[in-house]
Order: structure tokens, then C-alpha cells, then sequence
């Protein structure tokens, strides 16, 4: 004869509940500027050494820097492997790849 016990099934977190969320808080919430230690900034060096250009987006870094972690390797590795168009700037706005040069043209009269 087979047994139909069965075992006791995991529950959920309830909302509310003090259990803690992996990593510290749900995925994709941001609710503090970007990292400040030593090693991030170290990151940030090293990504801009890498990628080249204007300077990077410290925010942009650190959802990077967050979602790898906090490794270095993997954080340099995803930064690689971010295609050059979703690559954020300092400045730039949250869409529309950034705005244009804001140099001021000479009229000729």
C-alpha cells in the first residue's frame, strides 16, 4: 500500500512579514543613491577606464554594481556586455539617449 501523506507544503511571505527578502530588498526597487565605498568606487574608476567617453552615470553603475553583487569581475563583465546604446552618461536624461551639444551658435548677419 502507498502512503498519501504528504509533506507540509513552504509558505509564502505574507505581506507584512519580517522575513527577509534576498539581497535586502524586492528586485528593482531602488531606494538609495548609488553605492559609496571603496570598492564601488573602484568600479567606477575602472569602468570608465574601460568603456571611455563622457563620464558614466553614477546611478546607471550602481543598478550595475547591485545586480552583480557587488563583485567586481561580474559588475565589469555586465558593463561589457551592456550594448553602447543603454550605456548611460552623466547628465542624460532618463530617455531619448541624452540631449544635443548645448553650445551656443554664432548668427551670421
Amino acid at each position: 500500500a502507498t502512503a498519501t501523506a504528504s509533506a507540509p507544503r513552504p509558505r509564502a511571505a505574507s505581506p507584512g512579514s519580517t522575513e527577509r527578502v534576498v539581497g535586502g530588498r524586492p528586485r528593482g526597487i531602488r531606494a538609495m543613491p548609488p553605492p559609496n565605498s571603496k570598492e564601488f568606487d573602484e568600479f567606477c574608476s575602472t569602468s570608465q577606464m574601460v568603456i571611455g567617453g563622457p563620464p558614466l552615470c553614477k546611478e546607471f553603475l550602481g543598478h550595475i554594481w547591485d545586480g552583480a553583487d557587488k563583485d567586481m569581475n561580474r559588475a565589469v563583465n555586465h558593463l561589457l556586455g551592456t550594448p553602447a546604446e543603454e550605456v548611460k552618461r552623466e547628465g542624460q536624461s532618463g530617455g531619448g539617449g541624452g540631449g544635443g551639444g548645448g553650445g551656443r551658435r554664432e548668427e551670421s548677419r
